[in-house]
């Protein structure tokens, strides 16, 4: 399934925040899980980093965040 999903989305043109909506709603339609999260990490030309994370659970998206901060920091 998500090397089906990279396919699909691999030249998909749109800023990072709606890549990772459409890559969350994409999963949730078709699958209708219970809990989801999808986070993303782009950087863009200059090193600035883009981490949009989508969730079910506002808390635990946060966390996503915050681990993939913690565990890749700058690049």
């Amino acid at each position: 399934m998500v090397i089906i999903l990279f396919n699909i989305f691999k030249d998909h043109g749109d800023f990072h925040e709606q890549c990772i909506e459409s890559v969350f709603n994409t999963i949730l339609r078709n699958f209708n899980p219970k809990h989801l999260e999808v986070a993303g990490r782009f950087q863009r030309r200059g090193g600035i980093d883009i981490n949009p994370v989508r969730g079910t659970h506002k808390n635990f998206s946060l966390k996503i965040l915050e681990n993939l901060i913690n565990k890749f920091g700058g690049r």
